[in-house]
């Protein structure tokens, strides 16, 4: 009506005919919003009477009566929105009637109660195994399997369990060799409910890998990464082994995978193509501390630290660690690592370890680790023995029983898991580890004779060590990351536990606002939480709270004393191309601490990378 009147109107005033094409394009297009708008209205109304919520009950109308088959049935087939949902839950409903051996089963009547959906399903006779011959599969292989004709014998035709059986072979197959075997039926009959068939089983040419072969330029022998990943020429090919090939290659600090890899097969051969990127892994880290002098007072004292990381070395994953660091005046500390994948070609990992560590003018600890770990894709389990030779400088200690000489092996394992790449920046995942030791310490000679033997100290005592450790990066935004990491560990020696023995905790990686090494702990845990703030791809500011329970049990004394230190402070880790620069600063309080900004710590280092 309204577009009539208007163009009656356009008429009469002689418009010219642009302008009265102008009002009837307005006019119509006024009338397809309108209408456009209620069919919006009327669509948001209906969609929100559809999508109730209403739950659907499965009643059985087989001749034995109606009975109520919905236990059978997960939860979430149970409750539908609208038609779509509906129909969907149905079906898998019937699906899995059918791969319990009920395969006629179907709907009988769908009818509605309020928000109660009543399906009535038939489901029909159980169908049952005759039997299942293993036709031409070899017998082996079906052991692996775990096929047993007996087992399809009188027994419901399930198709969940065909389905295992099937599957297990072409996984045993694919891992041995064959990965282009194929299993099937051969001849399928049914009579009078009873299903009987034979199996056959085509295995396909055997494979063998022909070659590894990177295609980018990296200094990487390829000889070398076929051993890690583990892939040997002329072996048979293993479809396992290659699907970890990612997550192996993604361990590696040295080396990222740019594209997913491919395998070409050719006269029975497989040949692996990597596309690789190599990455400056090489570290040189030096770190400067200013703090107060607690010996002199108004004069800061300079604590410093040198660290120096080697990956990759001769082009086969080899890799050396060294760090050097001036906790105190009268304090030193070095640590040596050495790292030696693929011991005699096989996938055993090798670590060595010495670390020395001098406590002012009152006693040196040395240790020596044997470290033997396994790699399966990003978890890593070992075996390590460690070694430590603790040595006084003075008899005052002994005296009071605080610090003595002794001698402690330990025996232990340890596992690590990391989700995330140890090559990029760690922006999201997580990680988790733990080792339990148990060892012997022995006193020495010199140290018991200070003791009482009315105490019945006894001189050879069992040491158990626990510790754990979990970290998670979580992203808030686009620009922001949450990291968080807790560890802990844990000493039981219920004859001798002495200063000498304790975990070391304070300073730039543990419990920043203290000194390094401040605090002894028999027992701890220790939390560092950090919010960082990227502005660049690898440079951002962070502020930082770290919250520690410290626990120290000396066994010549009696209760023991426990603190919870704490650590507030920002920094800046701004990335220049060659290296990342960190400014820290940071106060720390505990029951021998105050807060305080006298107190404060100053941290700064570099890390080049090259």
């Amino acid at each position: 009506m309204k577009v009539a009147v208007m163009t009656r109107l356009l008429t009469e005033r002689n418009m010219d005919v642009d302008t009265r094409h102008y009002y009837l394009y307005a006019a119509n297009l006024r009338f397809l919003v309108g209408i456009c708008i209620l069919l919006i209205s009327m669509f948001s109304y209906s969609t929100q009477a559809i999508a109730q919520k209403y739950s659907i009950e499965y009643i059985s109308s087989d001749k034995e009566g109606a009975a109520d088959i919905s236990k059978s049935f997960p939860e979430n087939l149970k409750i539908a929105f609208d038609s779509a949902s509906t129909q969907l839950n149905i079906k898998s409903a019937l699906e899995l009637l059918m791969y319990e051996g009920y395969l006629n089963a179907r709907v009988q009547e769908i009818a509605w109660r309020d928000s109660l959906l009543r399906v009535s399903v038939k489901k029909g006779s159980l169908y049952e195994w005759a039997y299942l011959d293993q036709g031409n599969v070899p017998e082996v292989l079906l052991s692996k399997a775990g096929f047993r004709e007996r087992f399809y014998v009188e027994r419901p035709f399930k198709i969940n369990e065909i389905n295992r059986i099937f599957k297990k072979v072409i996984s045993i197959s694919e891992n041995s060799g064959y990965p282009f075997a194929s299993i099937s039926f051969d001849s399928l009959g049914i009579e009078k409910n009873k299903v009987k068939a034979v199996l056959n089983y085509d295995s396909g040419p055997v494979i063998t890998y022909d070659s590894l072969i990177i295609n980018t330029d990296v200094p990487v022998k390829a000889e070398w990464l076929a051993k890690y990943l583990r892939i040997s020429y002329a072996k048979n090919y293993n479809q396992k082994e290659v699907n970890s090939i990612a997550d192996k290659i993604q361990a590696l600090p040295f080396l990222n995978l740019e594209q997913p890899p491919s395998i070409t097969f050719q006269n029975d051969q497989a040949r692996i193509n990597l596309n690789v990127k190599y990455i400056k892994a090489n570290s040189i880290d030096g770190v400067i501390g200013f703090l107060p002098n607690a010996q002199n007072d108004g004069r800061l004292l300079v604590t410093g630290q040198f660290e120096m990381s080697l990956q990759n070395l001769f082009r086969s994953g080899k890799s050396f660690h060294v760090e050097w660091q001036r906790l105190r005046p009268e304090s030193q500390l070095l640590d040596l690592a050495v790292g030696y994948p693929n011991l005699f070609n096989t996938p055993v990992n090798m670590n060595l370890g010495f670390n020395l560590l001098r406590e002012d003018s009152t006693f040196i600890n040395r240790n020596a680790l044997f470290d033997f770990n396994y790699t399966r894709g990003r978890a890593k389990l070992g075996f390590f023995t460690e070694i430590r030779s603790s040595r006084t400088f003075t008899t005052e200690t002994v005296v009071n029983d605080s610090i003595t000489d002794f001698n402690l092996t330990y025996y232990g394992l340890n596992y690590n898991y990391r989700n995330y790449s140890l090559n990029r920046n760690k922006r999201s995942g997580y990680s988790l580890g733990g080792s339990a030791a148990i060892g012997t310490k022995k006193l020495q000679e010199n140290a018991l004779a200070f003791i009482d033997t009315t105490e019945m100290l006894d001189p050879n005592s069992v040491q158990y060590r626990l510790q754990a450790d979990f970290g998670y990066y979580f992203r808030l935004g686009k620009y922001l990351v949450l990291s968080h990491k807790m560890i802990g560990g844990k000493l039981i020696n219920n004859s001798s536990l002495y200063l000498n023995d304790m975990f070391r905790l304070g300073g730039l990686r543990t419990l920043r606002g203290f000194n390094e090494n401040n605090f002894f702990a028999s027992d701890y845990v220790l939390s560092n939480l950090q919010l960082e703030l990227y502005y660049a791809e690898e440079s951002f500011l962070y502020l930082f709270y770290d919250q520690s329970f410290i626990n120290l049990q000396l066994n010549n004394e009696e209760g023991s004393t426990s603190d919870y230190p704490y650590g507030i402070g920002a920094g800046i880790n701004l990335y220049t191309g060659k290296g990342h620069l960190n400014l820290a600063y940071a106060v720390g309080h505990s029951d021998t601490q105050p807060l305080s900004l006298r107190l404060s710590k100053f941290h700064f280092g570099y890390v080049a990378k090259f």
